[in-house]
């Protein structure tokens, strides 16, 4: 079984960068790649293991002594919390 893209592009202002109406019915496409300057990235994410190294990160950040090692936890807790870009 194939698995669906990680992430996609989704385009509701039709075929340029104008937007066609403000409609709620308008159509919305979308495409594995960026086509128009408005296009929206949508990204497909497992929370439950973002949440799970949160967790650990925020767990080790607690339990740590020392400046150094304080600073090293924090930088691996604001790793684990930034949204994925692609």
């Amino acid at each position: 079984m194939r698995e669906p893209p990680r992430a996609i592009w989704l385009q509701f202002y039709g075929d340029g960068d104008e937007p066609l109406v403000d409609d709620d019915d308008a159509e919305v496409t979308w495409c594995k790649d960026k086509i128009n300057t408005r296009d929206i990235q949508y990204v497909r994410e497992n929370w439950l293991d973002r949440l799970e190294k949160i967790e650990a990160a925020a767990t080790n950040l607690v339990n740590v002594k020392g400046r150094h090692h304080t600073e090293q936890a924090m930088k691996a807790l604001i790793e684990a919390v930034k949204i994925p870009y692609f």
